[in-house]
């Protein structure tokens, strides 16, 4: 193993091994969805930032062949906006909480301050927390990074959303992703002042044809929601937002450089939910937008209330380039930000610089008690090898359902 530096980040990057990539310079909406709650963007305080590897406990590799509130080491606090979340029970239950119930998952206790593995970044294993029985990643080894710290400037709304660190997941080289463009252009190649860049392909081994199992793209049939029809679940996609974002990727079936991070884990007493908090990037933005690049992130569970996406935006849209609400723009484009307004401070001084990203947001899906869940996040390419769109992970743990 081996450590270097990268310009432009305060810490180290800990390496192992070669790549085998290459850089290429290419030449509805509503508050929820079926039962399923969304929350909004927020923003933090920024710190400096640090990059790990991610090889302490937790980090696997190999396998398939195919708003605001405060982060640190308090948890995911803060005010709830969310509506409350229709269970198909007539219960009314809400996730907000209240009655002088307590919740005994609301503030896990973080546990990568002395672990920088991919598990504990995003809040496993965790005091409180979520215990996998099962955890892996998969993708190309430099499509996944633990990152501590803030990324981004002074004015950066990316700061963990739990403990010290959180995960990125990269269509192409996750350690670009903090970097300047300047730094990028000097390690890569890819031109600073480029539309196109950052852009790496991982090559065929990361090009899937079929998702990995569970995830299963087509649709429930027909318009029933599988929160009230219980016998959907299980025969596809309860959100049906998968197959038509997946087949705007300029007609093709074909998911590029993937890579992903799973784990399962049984729904312990009194949770009713498990909660997330993702953001999204994407250098498709401003030049391949609605141009057969349609890159997309699943964040897919398997439960017994649930088989299907649950990752959409604060507008209930999945998080595909060309139907997602970027909340941040750095540059112009014709349909979604005119000349002279595109400027985005929060962007500046990493990869996405120049580029369109969302806020942190935040998801909620019902679970049952003693069900082994299995939860996939993945994000892909679509058109195409080139362009990167980047995930960033973090704050996932259990929720209860309170009287509101």
């Amino acid at each position: 193993m081996s450590a270097c530096s990268w310009r432009g980040v305060i810490g180290v990057v800990n390496e192992t091994g070669g790549s085998d990539s290459d850089v290429r310079e290419p030449g509805v909406s509503g508050s929820d969805i079926d039962g399923l709650a969304t929350g909004g963007a927020t923003t933090d305080a920024p710190k400096p930032g640090t990059l790990t590897s991610g090889a302490g406990s937790g980090a696997s590799g190999g396998g398939s062949s195919a708003s605001t509130s405060s982060g640190g080491d308090s948890g995911v606090a803060g005010s709830d906006p969310r509506p409350p979340v229709d269970l198909g029970d007539g219960s009314g239950l809400s996730v907000k909480g209240g009655g002088g119930i307590e919740c005994p998952y609301t503030m896990p206790t973080p546990c990568d301050e002395s672990d920088d593995g991919f598990a504990a970044a995003v809040g496993l294993g965790c005091e409180r927390g979520v215990q996998p029985s099962e955890f892996k990643v998969d993708g190309h080894e430099h499509s996944r990074l633990v990152f501590e710290g803030a990324l981004g400037g002074l004015d950066t709304p990316y700061t963990p959303r739990h403990g010290e660190r959180f995960v990125i997941l990269s269509t192409g080289d996750a350690r670009q992703v903090p970097m300047s463009r300047a730094d990028i252009e000097a390690e890569a190649g890819c031109a600073a002042d480029s539309e196109l860049c950052p852009s790496t392909a991982h090559g065929p081994m990361h090009r899937y044809e079929i998702l990995p199992p569970p995830i299963d793209p087509s649709p429930v049939e027909g318009d029933g929601s599988c929160s009230k029809e219980i016998g959907l679940v299980g025969t596809g996609d309860c959100s049906r937002t998968i197959l038509e974002q997946w087949q705007a990727g300029d007609g093709e079936l074909l998911a590029h450089d993937y890579t992903e991070l799973r784990f399962s884990a049984e729904v312990p007493d009194d949770a009713t939910h498990i909660r997330f908090s993702y953001a999204f990037l994407s250098a498709e933005y401003p030049a391949r937008i609605a141009d057969g690049h349609n890159d997309l992130f699943i964040a897919w569970i398997d439960s017994e209330r649930w088989t299907g996406n649950i990752a959409l935006d604060d507008e209930a849209n999945p998080i595909a380039v060309d139907v997602v609400r970027f909340e941040y723009r750095d540059a112009a484009h014709p349909d979604q930000c005119s000349e002279g307004e595109c400027v985005e401070p929060k962007l500046h001084g990493f990869g996405f610089e120049r580029h369109g990203a969302t806020g942190w947001l935040e998801r909620v899906a019902p679970v049952v008690v003693g069900d082994e869940i299995t939860v996939v996040f993945s994000i892909f390419d679509l058109g195409d090898t080139a362009v990167d769109s980047a995930i960033l992970l973090d704050g996932v743990r259990w929720d209860c359902a309170l009287p509101g």
